[in-house]
């Protein structure tokens, strides 16, 4: 069975996301936690938004500090939200 880096572990944590509707750092530590360090997936965020693969954004909540990210769109098809990839695919009606 191949394994899967962490980069696709991060990025099928995040499909379906959108600046609506972002991954919180807090929910990657929980699925990733027993087997990646908090530095090593901090350092592959950073890396996944500085290549424009995410988007981020930092800020205070009900006292609480937040980091959430989300899919920027700069991905290749297959690792894009499969309704896009859907919609593209199906044709329109002809009009007579």
């Amino acid at each position: 069975m191949p394994t899967t880096s962490l980069r696709e572990k991060i990025l099928n944590i995040m499909l379906g996301s959108s600046s609506q509707m972002p991954v919180y750092f807090s929910q990657f530590q929980k699925a990733l936690s027993p087997s990646v360090k908090q530095e090593e997936l901090q350092t592959m965020l950073d890396d996944m938004c500085v290549n424009r693969e995410l988007q981020t954004c930092n800020g205070f909540k009900d006292g609480k500090e937040y980091v959430c990210y989300w899919l920027s769109g700069n991905l290749p098809p297959a690792w894009g939200k499969p309704s896009k990839i859907v919609a593209a695919l199906k044709k329109k009606p002809t009009t007579v």
